[in-house]
């Protein structure tokens, strides 16, 4: 009895060796839709490509030739196709190496690599100038490189020109090198990075003229690298960063000519001993935000061409002024931050070397319907911020109505003459 089972088994495992076979070690180019299409003939029972695979070539519109490949171990390469969607690459479940989808302008879907889990190397989209969003990437939860969207960095080239978020990428969690989200014309916010939790490298937001609002990563936490939010003309605040405490390599904040506060980093306690750089904001008026950055994480500070910026005396660029006055750059902005000396007055440190405290309280807190504030000054303005990061409710009121919010977690950011101050609320 056991022979008979040991026999059947040892066929079993056969049988599935025989389906499972892998093919191509070395770089193979398919340039012609017959190349495709001839493949299940030409390598009968392949369904594990060993090598690199480049899909080149405007005479290619489907890859239903590929309906049994399971894996790619090498690089995949899809350039200058007229393919509408990558429906043929169904059964596909990881790619060893970078995946490239390159100027392909007829593309309007990623359908078809809804099974692909794992990226083993960078993952690229660039060009692609029908594709909406990311949607048919619901499966991918590993990119252990980069990902580089939009595209390759060429100042006024826009990359992926209908692209208007990143609907798609929900269950990836971390990402093993840098996320680089660049000239993108038409992209509007970035939601479907609602699952990203880290990031191993730098997060570049670059030069996305439609950008609104970083909706979509409330759920970061710790960013490696560098954090570069520049030359966005449309995003007006950053409050969907309320879970970001770490960044590893400095914070540039530049060229976003809308850009009007940054009390969303109100959590993020370290920039890694990197720089703090914030530069050719336009219309942004204080620093209030940046308040519980640790000093001793910043290694120089340079704030210059702001020119509506006037409080700069947050806690930790005082005590940054306190602890050193090298790698200080400040400049061009309005009265109160239009100098190194004008922020030290401000800050107090002529007198006493202490950072200017202040006062604020709400109540009740947990609350139900009324949540009343009391701080100095008049309220300029005041946001309730859910933990997705997004603006649930704004008032000018000391006396706020809470009743038609959901029960849950919030934060409440309250901006006077003279401070921004922020607080937990809970509403029941």
């Amino acid at each position: 009895m056991k022979k008979s089972c040991t026999l059947t088994c040892f066929l079993i495992i056969l049988q599935l060796i025989a389906k499972s076979q892998s093919c191509l070690p070395a770089m193979t180019e398919f340039s012609n839709q017959a190349s495709i299409d001839s493949f299940q003939v030409t390598y009968p029972e392949c369904t594990q490509i060993e090598g690199d695979v480049i899909i080149y070539g405007d005479e290619i519109s489907n890859l239903e030739g590929f309906n049994v490949l399971t894996s790619i171990w090498g690089n995949v390469y899809i350039w200058e196709s007229k393919l509408t969607s990558l429906d043929g690459l169904n059964y596909l479940t990881s790619i060893g190496g970078d995946f490239e989808i390159w100027h392909n302008n007829s593309l309007t879907s990623l359908d078809g690599l809804n099974g692909l889990t794992s990226i083993g190397g960078d993952f690229k989209i660039w060009y692609n100038n029908s594709l909406p969003s990311l949607i048919g990437l619901e499966s991918l939860t590993t990119i252990t490189g980069n990902v580089d969207i939009g595209s390759y960095g060429t100042y006024g080239e826009m990359g992926n020109t209908s692209l208007i978020n990143l609907s798609g990428l929900n269950n990836v969690s971390s990402i093993g090198g840098d996320l680089k989200i660049r000239y993108n014309a038409s992209l509007n916010n970035l939601s479907g990075c609602d699952g990203l939790f880290n990031i191993v490298g730098d997060l570049l937001i670059d030069d996305n003229p439609m950008l609104e609002s970083l909706l979509g990563l409330g759920n970061i936490a710790s960013i490696g690298g560098e954090l570069s939010i520049f030359g966005n003309l449309a995003l007006d605040s950053v409050p969907n960063l309320l879970g970001l405490t770490y960044i590893g390599s400095g914070l540039r904040i530049g060229g976003n000519s809308d850009l009007s506060n940054i009390f969303g980093f109100y959590n993020l306690h370290s920039i890694g001993g990197g720089s703090l750089i914030i530069e050719d904001n336009d219309m942004l008026e204080s620093l209030y935000g940046l308040d519980n950055i640790e000093s001793v994480s910043i290694d120089n500070v340079r704030i210059v061409d702001n020119y509506l910026l006037s409080d700069c005396d947050v806690k930790s660029i005082c005590e940054y002024l306190v602890l050193t006055n090298n790698g200080t750059t400040i400049y061009n902005n309005t009265s109160g931050c239009d100098s190194q000396q004008e922020v030290k007055d401000e800050c107090g440190l002529g007198i006493n070397n202490k950072v200017k405290k202040r006062i604020f309280s709400i109540y009740p807190n947990p609350a139900n319907e009324i949540v009343n504030i009391e701080i100095e000054g008049a309220i300029l303005s005041c946001y309730i911020v859910n933990e997705l990061g997004q603006i649930v409710s704004t008032s000018r009121s000391k006396r706020i109505n809470t009743s038609k919010l959901t029960p849950g977690l919030y934060m409440l950011f309250v901006k006077t003459t003279n401070s921004l101050s922020v607080r937990k609320l809970l509403i029941q």
